[in-house]
């Protein structure tokens, strides 16, 4: 068996999988940056993928010790900046890859008159609208969630970001109808003031798992004659 080589981060202090890390290193020339691909050539430290290892870190002055140099204010603050923008493209594309994903397996409406109606049957489990939406669009949402009451959420990518994530035009408006992916989907962005709208989420998620492991309970206490 392979072994998996391991590095420090010198921000939590805990050993992990040289991939699940993230490298910081200084070049030849004496500069400190973040090396996502883990390549660039030169001296280098490991983080864990978030800011708060490399704040921690910078607070314990462990990469000037690591690196055996002091590091001014203003790299440091860049440093933090990168790991944090880094981490939110991430977090926006992991999301709009489940948006994909629910679209085709035909659990997501895209348009107003498609999410309209999946609002007022009672199908639609969460309304998503994007941040660059009109007034109109806005108000248009508003009526269909208070016909069927799903929650909507304003999320942070614009029509034309949510067109292609889907594989579409310009996009102002889309509804799950499947409560996991849109568990999923609020997940991924990790908002924390969605916490209610999360919490309803995961108990429609549980209650259709439960549905259908009964369904399929039944069929197979029928195909093998019992009732």
């Amino acid at each position: 068996e392979k072994k998996v080589p391991l590095r420090r981060c010198v921000g939590c202090g805990e050993h992990k999988p040289k991939k699940e890390l993230v490298r910081v290193v200084k070049s030849p020339e004496g500069a400190i940056s973040l090396d996502f691909r883990g390549k660039a050539p030169g001296r280098g430290a490991y983080l864990c993928p978030n800011s708060e290892c490399l704040k921690k870190a910078i607070r314990a002055k462990a990469l000037e010790r690591a690196f055996s140099t002091q590091i001014p204010p203003e790299v440091l603050d860049a440093l933090v900046q990168t790991m944090e923008e880094q981490a939110n493209d991430e977090t926006q594309h992991k999301a709009l890859m489940l948006l994909g994903l629910a679209r085709k397996a035909r659990k997501l409406e895209i348009g107003e008159e498609p999410c309209g109606i999946a609002c007022r049957s009672g199908k639609a489990k969460l309304l998503l609208i994007a941040h660059d939406a009109g007034d109109h669009t806005f108000r248009r949402a508003r009526s269909y969630c208070r016909a069927g009451k799903p929650p909507y959420l304003c999320v942070p990518f614009t029509k034309d970001e949510l067109g292609d994530g889907l594989g579409c035009n310009a996009c102002a408006l889309c509804a799950f109808t499947e409560p996991a992916f849109a568990k999923s989907f609020l997940e991924a962005l990790g908002d924390e003031t969605h916490a209610d709208i999360l919490a309803q989420l995961t108990v429609q998620t549980q209650r259709v798992q439960k549905r259908r492991q009964e369904a399929q309970a039944h069929r197979k206490n029928v195909k093998m004659g019992k009732k």
